[in-house]
């Protein structure tokens, strides 16, 4: 399992759920392998049969919660989530993942403390962080945004989607040859990102320049 070699976990949980049907750390981890290698439906028969016993299991609950959000269900997924941080207030995967289904259903205003509780619990949670940069660019609150995007590369100056978001943010700040210099960054790691070209391809015809040029 901690291989991520999930098809061959798979066959030993199996084998201890053969012995014993209802051992509940097998069933959720089974359930994980199956979320893992796509077969989310059958994942979620797994957690549904530990919260048969244990209704507030708060790791099955939360991976409902990620079934549900995998599969663009943001609104159920919520539900899972808050059932976990009613019993587990702290829980800082689902109070992640609450703020990434707000977010997803364009509540930005709402992710936004959502996220920075997460961020309050662990300030190294990159991929909130991320998160929490681009909630505050859809209310139009640049400089917090530019600001996550900064904590990020301050730790991981190759951080590609920190160099994205932060290239795009710049465009629309009006930044224009900055964003072009974090544009060329981003690209140096991933030539044939589809968002980046364009972006670039976007700021060379503000800037009047071409791409021969570069």
């Amino acid at each position: 399992f901690n291989l991520k070699k999930f098809n061959d976990a798979i066959l030993y949980f199996d084998m201890v759920l053969s012995l014993q049907s209802n051992h509940t750390s097998s069933l959720l981890h089974k359930g994980i392998c199956l979320l893992n290698i796509g077969v989310e439906s059958d994942a979620l028969t797994y957690f549904d049969r530990i919260l048969e016993t244990n209704p507030n299991n708060i790791n099955a609950l939360g991976y409902k919660g990620i079934v549900f959000s995998n599969n663009h269900e943001y609104k159920k997924a919520l539900t899972y989530f808050d059932s976990v941080l009613t019993i587990d207030p702290k829980n800082i995967k689902s109070i992640f993942h609450k703020g990434v289904c707000l977010y997803n259903l364009n509540r930005f205003d709402e992710s936004i403390p959502v996220f920075n509780e997460a961020y309050d619990l662990d300030s190294s949670f990159t991929e909130c962080i991320l998160y929490l940069g681009k909630a505050y660019s859809q209310v139009n609150d640049f400089s917090n945004s530019f600001s996550c995007y900064e904590k990020v590369l301050r730790h991981d100056p190759k951080n590609f989607d920190a160099l994205l978001q932060k290239s795009i943010l710049l465009t629309d700040m009006g930044r224009f040859d900055e964003a072009l210099s974090t544009c060329n960054n981003a690209l140096s790691m991933e030539p044939f990102n589809l968002d980046l070209l364009f972006n670039k391809a976007w700021i060379l015809s503000i800037l009047g320049k071409n791409t021969d040029s570069e």
